[in-house]
């Protein structure tokens, strides 16, 4: 199948609209339509800088009109970032985007609830809420050795993060942890208590202006005791001096996360699909 091919979808008096893989010539089109929502892209916007056009582990799609792009579409090893219009999609479309591999759907809420509806596979979605760091914050100062990860952490780092089970889903790909960590796609920061990893935080998708923060984790005989708060205010303390605005995942209905406490506010929802 030559998915370069233009996918005729022709509805009433619609205008034609039709599927495309990106290439270098596509970045100026899909950075303007992205940067319209720039913090709720940030995992694609990440990806696109990061992975450009020609990576094996990426692929990008857009469905275009004569108007412009109206969806883009970005694959991502086990993962399908989606963002858009994508009530016009056809079979063909979905044939494309979401192949055998994909697992994991990700995108604005309302965006991936109208895309579920013709996955034809089992699924669950989980409701997220999307955070932003507020400005002006005080960061938080502790007596407590923060460690940032590097290429002789990648093993034992891993082995710690899956053994929470909501993690093992996102983390699936050990390469994923190892690209981050040796490309400096982003930050990796732990604490050690008598030589064994105890907490962790990562900048898992970061850009030239906004990173989400990911895989917090504290063992848990050792919670309550301010790790998770710490580690939040010293990786938001780097990227902020870097520029970036930390912007986090959090679970929808919560309203007093462990975020919220070091002045994260809720600017929109998001969704993510997991595929059974």
């Amino acid at each position: 199948m030559n998915m370069c091919k233009h996918v005729e979808q022709v509805k009433g008096n619609e205008l034609k609209s039709h599927m495309n893989l990106c290439t270098e010539m596509d970045s100026l089109e899909l950075k303007r339509f992205l940067e319209r929502e720039a913090v709720l892209n940030t995992f694609i916007i990440s990806d696109i800088e990061h992975y450009g056009f020609n990576s094996s582990c990426q692929k990008i799609y857009k469905i275009s009109t004569d108007e412009g792009i109206r969806a883009v579409f970005l694959k991502f090893f086990h993962n399908l970032i989606i963002y858009g219009d994508v009530s016009a999609m056809k079979k063909h479309d979905f044939e494309i985007v979401l192949t055998d591999e994909i697992t994991t759907i990700m995108g604005p809420f309302e965006t991936v609830i109208n895309f579920s509806k013709s996955i034809g596979k089992n699924h669950k979605i989980l409701k997220k809420n999307f955070l932003i760091l507020e400005e002006d914050i005080k960061f938080e100062r502790k007596d407590i050795k923060v460690l940032k990860a590097e290429e002789k952490d990648i093993d034992e780092l891993y082995d710690f993060i899956i053994s929470f089970p909501e993690f093992r889903e996102v983390y699936k790909e050990r390469e994923m942890l190892r690209n981050r960590i040796c490309k400096k796609e982003g930050i990796d920061l732990f604490i050690r208590n008598k030589g064994e990893i105890i907490a962790h935080i990562n900048s898992a998708a970061t850009n030239s202006r906004t990173a989400v923060l990911g895989g917090l984790c504290v063992k848990g005989k050792m919670r309550g005791r301010g790790y998770a708060k710490y580690l939040i205010s010293q990786i938001s303390e780097q990227l902020s001096c870097k520029g970036k605005t930390p912007c986090v995942l959090e679970d929808f209905g919560c309203k007093s996360s462990v975020f919220r406490q070091v002045n994260f506010k809720k600017i929109n929802e998001y969704g993510i699909c997991i595929i059974l």
